[in-house]
């Protein structure tokens, strides 16, 4: 919310002179009603693509600038997205991974929203895939690795 202040401030001197000074400001929000959305929620190690997309936020100062980061182990966090746009679709890591998207609003004022995905390592009931099915994981992997989109 935005709000509006006047701060002054008087002064008496020895002789009985006053004087005074004011100065306004204004206070500025962050963006607000946005969200944080993943699809599908949970899925396949470097096989099954996760749409990300931060939407929905108003916000008087534009432009908005979309931080997307993903948790990795030990801390580390990796990025998804960083700029205008606000939407991702990548394949990902497995595990519980968190997902935290920050909003800034051109005058710094930022919001921060987390969410979970689920993903699995391909594996099924412990056992490791197919032939075929691992042969296109290490194919797909490669792919990643050298920034090559393979279809589905």
């Amino acid at each position: 919310m935005k709000e509006h202040y006047r701060l002054v401030v008087t002064a008496l001197t020895v002789s009985a002179k006053i004087g005074f000074a004011a100065y306004e400001f204004s206070t500025t929000s962050p963006p607000t009603m946005g969200g944080l959305t993943v699809s599908p929620s949970e899925g396949v190690s470097l096989i099954t693509k996760f749409d990300i997309k931060s939407s929905g936020w108003l916000d008087e100062n534009m432009p908005l600038l979309y931080e997307i980061y993903i948790q990795l182990e030990q801390g580390l966090e990796n990025v998804l997205v960083y700029g205008n746009t606000n939407f991702s679709s990548v394949r990902l890591p497995p595990g519980n991974r968190e997902l935290r998207a920050f909003v800034i609003d051109s005058l710094g004022e930022q919001v921060e929203k987390r969410i979970n995905v689920e993903v699995n390592d391909g594996y099924e009931n412990g056992k490791i895939p197919g032939k075929t099915h691992l042969f296109l994981l290490v194919i797909k992997s490669f792919g990643l690795l050298f920034g090559i989109n393979l279809h589905e």
